[in-house]
């Protein structure tokens, strides 16, 4: 397909910059670019995941009080 696309000045300096990185035409930088895009939307996402550890339990610590748990966290941070 042919077209004119009017693209912004800082847009077609970043254009000509990729097509001396790569050696590459408008047409093949601009097309590789609009797959790369188009393509981004379609893949799966890949997921986090986090991995659970045993953070073991300290010795003189009353775990069932959260505010004496916060006074201990900042006296031995």
């Amino acid at each position: 397909m042919r077209t004119t696309l009017t693209i912004d000045d800082d847009l077609a300096q970043r254009l000509k910059a990729e097509m001396r990185k790569r050696g590459a035409s408008l047409k093949v930088v601009v097309g590789q670019l609009l797959r790369q895009g188009l393509d981004a939307g379609r893949r799966p996402k890949r997921r986090f995941r986090v991995k659970a550890r045993a953070l073991g339990v300290r010795a003189g610590v009353n775990y069932s009080k959260t505010s004496e748990m916060l006074d201990w966290l900042d006296e031995h941070a």
